[in-house]
């Protein structure tokens, strides 16, 4: 790594341009200061000037035209102050690393920034994050020395090839490489970066504010046209800013993406922007299924890790899917960065095999690469769930993995049996009665179960596109919720709002009627396929009790025994059903009545909220009592957990819109990921006995699953 790479040459006028629109986006600063200063200065101008409007006659319109900017006034300046003094939300904690523990990655760091002509790192951090990024040690305070940090997130090192590593940290460096030009560039990033983040982040001042909001409606209003005011002044400058500065630092990250290319090869650069890809939605999987681990009061000891396993268990198909999404994204004026596929194209231009050509995993340059992993997971974790953390919840990666496995495997069984048409609130199940197969010939059995599948692939089909037309008959009996309860707030609305005019209380009613009547015909048409399914499964189920089919089957018994608990779980929640159903459709209208709020906060629409609340936090409590005796039928962390508080550990507050919402939010989502995954383990015990009398598993559904770079688990 001595040989330095070759510089990218910047014109004159490129030169000039960084200095424009430095000062531009300096300017665009100041302008928001002077915005503050001005409101300030007109409050006290009405306050000393404005004495006269106490003595008009008819002094009570006086008192109020004198009183109103006093309070208003100085709200809107708090909140014009808040985005300059709030401090940015910390996305993941580092950790410094020492050179006496780390030498060799300290050593290839030192000769990278050596071979683009950048300043070697003061420190070294490392954290969670699939991110690598060079920043001044001080921040502002570091603007005019050449002080750098380098901060590397470890899945990076855990899925990344060295040279693939190498490129992102040359790309990083190269924004430092010419110092006159760095402060420059650094000064326009650090401004558009904070437009950006005042904008859209929240932060612990934002929480203060809905605190506060509940204090009174008419105080809420006048903090909700503030923030309004605040962030609408931030934007529109924001996007003077984005739309000034952003050709220059998209041209800026071109020139950090030759110095990678040039280094490393225009194919490592493609690869290395393909894999980033990668184990960004492998990230956003991870995190899904920390989500599961927790309900289970359990953690993976090895983050990184687990991106990287996620990255590597995608099956082409899903990867050729990912990088068609992340390619198909288009480039806009107002962009900082270029598209992945611009970057690609650009890449492949230079057509170099680059200078460096090893061939290893990134891992190597660790030495404590394990340690550093569990270190920033047990970090994560704590900054993530604060006093919730205990370390007893960490477990090994191999356990997790396994645990992982076992659920992803309940749920592929799942997806091949319902063809993938599974829906959780489409299939149902009926009361069947499956006769005792234990003295049936095992070959009598197999013919059964074949012919049952032969039904199931045949009405497939024709029932995903029925299962279709109930989904979209669902969204409008949502619909019908929610506009019903907007009426009772007395909200009036316009008749585009909904898919339906449901603008009065008989439209209404009459649309819920026809709805109720669409849905009980959709679903006697699904009831075959529906059947056929759940025939499928308990006859093969039954047939672990058949001594000459058990018998080919490892641990049969310890499945039958796995059996009774599933069934017990099962007829609880189905017997609460038609309660989660109800709240459910009370969750979407919840979210309705709270979207109105900005616009008309009256006191009829608080009373609205108000019952609609009080009326959900019953029937979570309902549901709650109603299978507290359950028994949770996996393997949890607590040995005695019991499915009502797996369900609901905390009640809400009635009268608190974050609290209840939340808590349906908790209650849905694991009332009916739990019937899924019940269901699904008992796909795979009847996928064991359709092995055991040589009957093939019914096929992948052709309809491949849809993945997003954003999508969870």
């Amino acid at each position: 790594m001595k040989t330095p790479v070759e510089p990218v040459t910047q014109s004159l006028g490129y030169k000039l341009g960084i200095i424009v629109i430095t000062v531009v986006m300096l300017f665009l600063f100041l302008v928001y200061l002077g915005m503050i200063v001005g409101v300030a200065g007109a409050v006290v101008y009405h306050v000393t000037q404005n004495l006269w409007l106490l003595a008009t006659p008819g002094g009570l319109w006086g008192l109020v035209a004198f009183v109103f900017p006093m309070i208003v006034g100085p709200i809107l300046l708090l909140f014009m102050i808040k985005p300059i003094v709030s401090k940015p939300v910390q996305r993941s904690p580092t950790r410094t690393l020492k050179r006496n523990q780390d030498p060799l990655l300290f050593l290839f760091v030192e000769k990278l920034c050596d071979a683009v002509g950048a300043p070697r790192p003061t420190s070294i951090m490392v954290n969670c994050d699939v991110n690598a990024s060079a920043s001044l040690h001080h921040g502002f305070w570091s603007l005019f020395s050449k002080e750098v940090s380098l901060t590397i997130g470890m899945p990076l090192m855990a899925g990344l090839s060295l040279r693939q590593f190498g490129g992102v940290l040359a790309h990083e460096f190269d924004h430092f490489s010419q110092s006159a030009g760095m402060r420059l560039t650094y000064l326009v990033r650090l401004i558009s970066h904070w437009f950006t983040r005042v904008v859209y982040e929240r932060d612990q001042w934002d929480r203060r504010v809905e605190q506060w909001g509940r204090i009174s409606w008419v105080l809420n209003l006048m903090i909700q046209l503030s923030l309004k005011v605040t962030r609408g002044i931030l934007w529109c400058l924001m996007m003077v800013g984005n739309a000034v500065s952003g050709m220059m630092l998209r041209q800026m990250e071109y020139d950090a993406d030759q110095y990678e290319t040039r280094y490393f090869g225009s194919n490592t650069f493609a690869t290395t922007s393909r894999r980033i890809g990668l184990l960004s939605v492998a990230y956003e999987r991870a995190i899904g299924d920390l989500g599961t681990f927790i309900e289970e009061d359990r953690l993976v000891d090895n983050f990184p890790q687990l991106v990287a396993h996620n990255m590597s268990n995608f099956t082409r198909e899903q990867q050729a899917k990912i990088c068609e999404l992340l390619d198909s994204r288009s480039a806009h004026w107002f962009d900082t960065h270029p598209t992945d596929q611009q970057r690609i194209n650009a890449a492949m231009r230079e057509r170099t095999r680059g200078i460096c050509r090893v061939h290893a995993p990134a891992s190597i340059l660790s030495t404590q690469f394990e340690r550093l992993c569990h270190v920033v997971t047990k970090d994560f974790y704590q900054q993530a769930l604060g006093d919730r953390f205990r370390s007893e919840m960490v477990h090994p990666f191999e356990h997790m993995a396994e645990r992982q496995q076992s659920e992803q495997e309940s749920f592929q069984a799942l997806h091949r049996f319902l063809q993938g048409n599974y829906s959780f609130f489409g299939y149902r199940e009926a009361d069947l009665n499956i006769p005792d197969v234990t003295k049936v010939e095992a070959m009598i059995i197999r013919k059964k179960l074949m012919h049952l599948k032969k039904q199931v692939m045949n009405l497939a089909k024709p029932y995903g596109a029925v299962l279709n037309r109930l989904h979209e008959t669902d969204d409008w009996l949502l619909e019908t919720h929610q506009a019903e309860w907007l009426k009772r707030a007395e909200f009036s609305f316009a008749k585009d709002l909904f898919s339906k005019n449901l603008t009065t209380r008989q439209r209404i009613s009459n649309q819920r009627d026809n709805i109720t009547r669409q849905q009980a015909t959709i679903r006697q048409t699904m009831q075959e396929f529906d059947r056929a399914v759940q025939t499928m499964i308990e006859l093969a189920i039954q047939a672990l009790g058949h001594p000459d089919i058990a018998g080919r089957i490892e641990d049969a018994d310890d499945w039958i025994d796995e059996l009774e608990n599933l069934n017990a779980t099962r007829q609880a929640l189905y017997r609460r059903l038609g309660t989660v159903d109800d709240l459910r459709y009370k969750y979407a209208s919840l979210n309705a009545l709270m979207a109105q709020l900005d616009q008309d906060p009256s006191q009829v629409l608080v009373n609205t909220m108000l019952a609609i609340m009080k009326s959900m936090t019953e029937q979570i409590k309902s549901v709650h009592d109603a299978v507290s005796h359950v028994d949770y039928p996996f393997d949890h962390a607590q040995a005695d957990m019991k499915l009502g508080m797996f369900l609901m550990a905390d009640f809400p507050d009635p009268q608190s819109p974050g609290e209840v919402y939340a808590a349906a939010d908790r209650l849905l989502d694991r009332f009916f990921r739990l019937q899924a995954r019940i269901l699904g383990r008992k796909c795979v015990m009847a996928e064991r006995v359709l092995k055991a009398v040589n009957i093939e598993p019914l096929p992948e559904p052709k309809k491949e699953d849809q993945l997003s770079p954003t999508s969870g688990n």
